[in-house]
């Protein structure tokens, strides 16, 4: 439900904290509503967090990458070590 909060509240930029991912994968219903959703979004940044899980963080930045190519939006992801170091980068 982030992209609909997303979209009612017209968010810009977001920080998303994956915290401790316990090795699973993004389901493709939520792949799917991501897709519907996000080109009807203000979104332009998305500061991605560090996890424990590499390949949980590329998946993301994958799919980040793919909502970008496919509905040409401009739409701009970056996975930083500390919330201070997003929050430099969302700020500048």
């Amino acid at each position: 439900m982030l992209f609909i909060t997303i979209r009612e509240k017209n968010i810009e930029d977001v920080i998303l904290d994956s915290g401790q991912p316990k090795g699973g994968t993004v389901s493709e219903s939520v792949m799917n509503f991501g897709i519907k959703i996000a080109p009807h979004t203000a979104l332009k940044r998305i500061a991605l967090l560090e996890s424990p899980d590499f390949h949980w963080d590329n998946n993301l930045l994958q799919i980040f990458a793919y909502l970008q190519t496919t509905f040409s939006l401009p739409l701009e992801s970056r996975l930083f070590p500390s919330k201070s170091d997003a929050l430099a980068w969302l700020s500048a």
